[in-house]
This record gives structure tokens, sequence and C-alpha cells, in this order.
């Protein structure tokens, strides 16, 4: 019976955690400092296929940013590369300008482009990994009421074939 509770805790935190991040998932970092974002990866030949993937933000502190540094945001008028779509983009800082509080950004180091802070969605950290794209799918409806029905599945199978004790649960005897 331990091993159920100790399962219903776990389900219960990560469902707690999916919820928040259900809430927040218009970038607000209300929350968390962080979260996860579908984007396109750095480091790609812009006249191929271009990969996007799950990689986790944080939230932008443009004091700390400089020359280097990988920030995400969205090129919709596609002036850094064509993406065919609006998709977010990983892209390297060139110049932060504190002064006028813009970021000169790349993303292939040929075009540059100069954005407002208030564009960029937030700045890079790492790919998001399994935990992560775990919780990026619960940031839409979709993701999270399949992830919280699983949660139930889980829950009720476990319950039903090692704690519920009845030898006639499967098949009727006459």
């Amino acid at each position: 019976m331990i091993p159920f509770y100790i399962l219903l805790v776990f389900v219960i935190f990560n469902t707690t955690m999916m919820t928040v991040y259900f809430t927040d998932n218009e970038y607000n970092y209300a929350l968390f400092s962080h979260s996860y974002i579908e984007a396109i990866l750095p480091d790609q030949a812009t006249n191929q296929s271009l990969v996007t993937g799950i990689v986790r933000i944080k939230e932008p502190s443009f004091e700390t940013l400089q020359s280097g540094d990988y920030v995400v945001t969205y090129d919709e008028d596609e002036r850094l590369i064509s993406t065919g779509g609006q998709f977010a983009l990983v892209s390297e800082v060139l110049v932060n300008n504190e002064t006028d509080e813009t970021l000169t950004i790349t993303y292939d180091n040929v075009v540059s482009i100069t954005l407002p802070y208030e564009e960029i969605i937030g700045a890079f950290q790492r790919d998001a990994g399994i935990i992560g794209t775990y919780y990026y799918t619960s940031m839409f409806f979709r993701g999270y009421a399949l992830l919280m029905f699983s949660h139930i599945i889980l829950i009720s199978g476990y319950y039903f074939v090692f704690i519920y004790d009845n030898p006639n649960r499967f098949l009727k005897r006459k």
C-alpha cells in the first residue's frame, strides 16, 4: 500500500506542476523564472530544412546580456531567416544597447537585426530534455488533458492490479 501512496504523491506533485505551466503559457514568467518553448535551434545551415526543438528559456535580464549570449524571439517578418511560418528562433546577441533598450541579434552570423527589448521572449538556457518536453506539452489544453488522463489511467491501473483484492474481478465463476 505504501508504494501506492508514493505514486499518488508523485502524481499530485506532477499535476500541480503541470497546472502551473498550463496557467503561465503566455511566457509572462508569473510563477517561475523559466519556461519552455519550441524554437529553431542555432548552428544550422539556413539553406536546408531547419530543425525545431523544445528549449528552456528564462526571464531575460537585459543588464547581464552580453555579446555571445543567446535569446529567443519571433522572426515574424522573416528578416533573419525564411522560416515559412511563425517559429521562435534562438539567436545570438551581438550588441546590447541599454540606453536605447535594443538588442542586435543574428542567427547565421551573416544577417543581423536590431530589436527592442519588448520583442525578446526569453534568454536561452539549454535544451529542455525529457522533463522539459513533458511540461511544454502541458502548456497547451490538448496536452494538458491527455497528460491528466494518463495520470488517471496510471493511478487506477495500479490500484486495480496491485491493491484491489477480488478474486472474481476478471473472470466470473459459475
